[in-house]
């Protein structure tokens, strides 16, 4: 939630079969002094005011396409309407659009029947929990690499790959817990059609629930952002900027695509969902790419690590050899879990390269232990202390 002066903005994520709900959040928050204004995405803007008594109309609209843009010539109509009716537009987002009126009016139907009001919701919430699914997919595929496909267990001593990991498995659960009320929904209404009764869109609990992941996966990327500032990782934390910004542009060309009158608009709206975050994902990658690439060059050029305590390490002059010069290296890496130390040198005699990884855990270190011998076959000393 963010507050300016008279302006409020609240994030609610909801879909279209838990508009009931939504309906009633709204009339709670005019009595409270907000008033709704406008909807963006998941965010409610509510603008302050005296403390009203106002019905708030949350309507699926099935006629309006998901590629049109605001102001539809169908959308118009159906707004006259209700406006003859006592009911006031207030805004919309995509297939929802949303009324209020003064004192105690009864609320517009468009879909008196109950089949026909639970097949047109059904069918405006199922292209949202499809995206949500393909969301899930996207999440937790670099999470199943960096886990069960991964070299080692050192990821678990770096705080910015924790944090990532752990803002990621917040939203993944956010996006499952939609999709699984939206399929319980779809049993329970179908059933309920069946046995002659009504359809019940009261989802109290799950959007709470949803509405409190989503606070804590948004703390928790302000998390990530203030480790990768505190370690000094500027150059990342400029690429989490950089991306914020291509997704505010994206979404800010679809909106202008989508209220443009293009004579095929809905081709003109599809190519712009398809190729918009093909170019984003390129250049996010290339810059990426150029991160890592010089991130490898810093190492290459500064061997030593300051953030060493000299006791913990093992060097060449324990083992009675002399350090040639130029080839010292040392790369340490500690989170609230484990710590990690990377020491490679070459000395007259040998070349000493090892990784201490430790823990106050003792899963961490079994699992970093288990990768280095099944994935690498590699003879370790492993002890407890």
């Amino acid at each position: 939630m963010m507050r300016f002066k008279n302006t409020k903005y609240v994030i609610y994520n909801f879909l279209s079969y838990e508009y009931r709900h939504i309906e009633d959040y709204l009339e709670e928050m005019a009595l409270k002094g907000w008033i709704l204004s406008d909807i963006k995405g998941d965010f409610l803007k509510f603008k302050r005011s005296e403390p009203r008594s106002l019905k708030y109309s949350v309507d699926i609209f099935d006629s309006i396409s998901l590629f049109a843009g605001k102001d539809n010539e169908r959308a118009l109509e159906y707004r006259e309407y209700c406006k003859k009716a006592g009911w006031d537009f207030v805004c919309e987002r995509e297939k929802i659009q949303i009324y209020f009126s003064e004192g105690s009016k009864e609320k517009v139907e468009i879909h008196t029947d109950e089949f026909e009001r639970f097949n047109i919701i059904m069918k405006a919430s199922l292209k949202h929990v499809l995206l949500n699914f393909i969301n899930i997919i996207l999440l937790l595929f670099p999470e199943y690499l960096l886990i069960f496909k991964g070299t080692d267990g050192r990821f678990l001593a770096n705080s910015l790959s924790l944090g990532v990991l752990l803002q990621l498995t917040i939203f993944a659960t956010h996006e499952f817990t939609g999709i699984t009320n939206f399929l319980l929904f779809s049993i329970k209404g179908r059933r309920n059609l069946y046995k002659g009764e009504k359809v019940s869109y009261y989802f109290t609990a799950s959007v709470l629930i949803r509405k409190v992941i989503y606070k804590i996966m948004l703390v928790t990327t302000l998390l990530v952002l203030v480790v990768i500032a505190f370690e000094h990782d500027f150059i990342m934390l400029g690429f989490f900027i950089i991306l914020l910004i291509l997704t505010a542009i994206f979404n800010y060309t679809i909106s202008l695509v989508k209220n443009k009158n293009y004579k095929n608009n809905k081709i003109t709206v599809t190519i712009s969902y398809v190729l918009l975050p093909l170019v984003c994902f390129i250049f996010s990658a290339v810059i990426l790419n150029n991160i890592i690439f010089s991130k490898l060059l810093e190492e290459n050029d500064n061997h030593e690590y300051s953030g060493i305590e000299n006791e913990q390490i093992l060097t060449l002059e324990d083992f009675g050899d002399k350090n040639l010069g130029g080839n010292l290296f040392v790369d340490s890496r500690k989170s609230p879990i484990a710590s990690n130390m990377y020491y490679s040198n070459e000395g007259e005699k040998l070349r000493l390269s090892y990784n201490l990884f430790e823990s106050k855990y003792e899963w961490p270190v079994k699992y970093n232990f288990i990768y280095e011998v099944l994935l690498f076959k590699v003879g370790l000393f492993y002890w407890n202390k």
